[in-house]
């Protein structure tokens, strides 16, 4: 059914001038942002993205020695 929207809402949007479509694309890149897992990419809301982000890095997660060792750099 998403789906169906999504194309429902793309057809709409042909139809309208570049003008709008560029402030419909733009007001959207605002609200959703690309997360990339397993080579697939998923658009999320932005709060949730500032979410992961601010628990990854309480985690400590996207310290660079996590990401070189797989664990906490001492």
């Amino acid at each position: 059914m998403a789906k169906r929207r999504k194309d429902e809402m793309i057809e709409r949007l042909s139809h309208e001038s570049v003008e709008t479509m560029e402030r419909v694309l733009e007001n959207a890149s605002k609200l959703e942002v690309p997360i990339e897992l397993d080579g697939i990419v998923y658009f999320i809301p932005k709060p949730i993205s500032d979410l992961i982000d601010a628990l990854a890095n309480q985690a400590g997660i996207d310290n660079p020695e996590f990401e070189k060792n797989g664990k906490e750099g001492n």
